[in-house]
């Protein structure tokens, strides 16, 4: 289907999703405010232009996990040493580097402060593993939280944090609710399929204000991506997906296994089941709330 039968699907719907090739109206605004930064940054240099003339510069950085992340940021801070961190309108990565800008977009104004945000994530990354039981916490949260339980949260839990030594639960709205004096964040994946298969653009993005498929220009919230959208209206509201989640995705790992999602569960009820006296009540809850969608305990 083209992006233009696309457009006329939804233009009768109560749409939550966005069908266009430009910027949604908050990353305008940015995009205004960024550049009379990114202009007195350039007069600095000795660069004089008008602000219309002002380039749309981006930085985007490579994939290759813990490497990657590493390197970002020490691409950032000799950046920032040489006075050019306040030219780049948009930092951009994927895989391993957006797991760099996770770390630094939790930090309000990060680039003002970028030595001090580079020392303290070094020292965590040099620190203790997460412990065994927050890492069984968060797995347990995902499982009663979501209603997809995959070897998605199990990868976050068990081998994201394994690198970058934390469990991020901050989300895109958060960060966008804290940003101001940074480079606008764009986080990528590759379409492995479209790619594959030679198409154009085989990206898809997520930033602080939304998620979307840039081939044809759909776009949802970002504090509506996971939850079940259908013909362009809500049908179920997730939370949510919090960071640590996120930054599996941004990896392309072919984790989310619908075939394996019953066993999965059903191994995950049983290691509840042995992790304490009273979990079956718990687990019962959960297969209760699913079918009559009441509240939890």
């Amino acid at each position: 289907m083209s992006a233009e039968e696309f457009s006329k699907l939804w233009e009768s719907c109560n749409s939550e999703v966005r069908i266009e090739h430009s910027l949604n109206e908050n990353e305008e605004q940015f995009v205004v405010r960024r550049r009379k930064t990114v202009q007195q940054s350039l007069q600095k240099l000795g660069i004089h232009c008008s602000l219309d003339q002002v380039p749309n510069i981006a930085l985007l950085g490579s994939g290759g996990g813990e490497r990657a992340m590493v390197g970002l940021l020490g691409s950032l801070v000799q950046l920032e040493k040489a006075g050019f961190l306040d030219l780049i309108l948009y930092l951009s990565g994927v895989s391993g580097s957006t797991w760099c800008m996770a770390s630094l977009y939790r930090k309000p104004d990060w680039s003002t402060k970028l030595e001090a945000v580079k020392d303290e994530i070094i020292q965590r990354l040099s620190g203790p593993a997460v412990s065994w039981t927050d890492t069984f916490a968060k797995l347990k949260k995902y499982y009663y939280e979501k209603d997809n339980f995959s070897l998605t949260e199990f990868w976050a839990a068990m081998v994201v944090t394994t690198y970058v030594k934390e469990i991020d639960e901050q989300t895109l709205t958060e960060q966008w609710n804290q940003q101001s004096q940074d480079p606008f964040p764009i986080y990528t994946v590759i379409d492995k399929k479209c790619k594959q298969e030679d198409e154009e653009d085989p990206w898809f993005e997520f930033t602080t204000q939304e998620a979307g498929y840039s081939l044809i220009g759909a776009f949802v919230r970002a504090s509506s991506f996971g939850s079940q959208i259908e013909k362009g209206s809500m049908t179920k509201q997730q939370p949510e997906i919090d960071m640590l989640y996120l930054q599996v995705e941004f990896m392309g790992t072919p984790a989310g296994n619908r075939d394996i999602a019953p066993s999965l569960r059903s191994g995950f009820q049983m290691l509840l089941n042995r992790s304490r006296p009273d979990s079956r009540r718990e687990v019962e809850w959960r297969q209760n709330r699913g079918r009559d969608g009441g509240p939890g305990p």
